[in-house]
């Protein structure tokens, strides 16, 4: 059964993820490429995610001054948010890459991808804050 599952997820790291992929892996020549494309697909994902979090962060700053304990409350449940929102990214990326082998080209090409589409979401949400 974990073979299968192995299979399916070496297969779903190739085809599914590159939909939102930042530029596109599979126009890689061998998983070397292939793993190497996920890997900075991530890093730029997650350059992208830490500087929409600091613009976000800045915007509450700037609506909510002078607001007191308001502005208190609302930066501290975004803090809180973002916090548990890593805990989520962090464990829904390790289930993605469970059937790989844990350290094996598979397993870290299948997190990289997961990050890299779960950042660019949570990104997206970003810029809409505050609502």
């Amino acid at each position: 059964m974990k073979n299968y599952l192995f299979l399916m997820l070496c297969v779903s790291v190739i085809y599914v993820p590159l939909v939102h992929a930042m530029s596109d892996c599979s126009k890689g020549n061998n998983v070397q490429e292939v793993n190497e494309c996920a890997e900075k697909n991530k890093t730029e994902s997650e350059l992208n995610l830490n500087k929409e979090y600091k613009a976000a962060k800045a915007r509450i700053e700037k609506i909510y001054k002078g607001h007191g304990e308001e502005s208190s409350q609302y930066r501290s449940a975004f803090v809180d948010t973002q916090r548990n929102w890593l805990k989520y990214r962090d464990s829904q990326c390790g289930l993605e890459a469970y059937a790989a082998e844990q350290g094996s080209d598979a397993y870290v090409s299948a997190i990289n991808f997961c990050i890299d589409r779960l950042d660019q979401e949570r990104t997206a949400i970003l810029k809409q804050l505050p609502y």
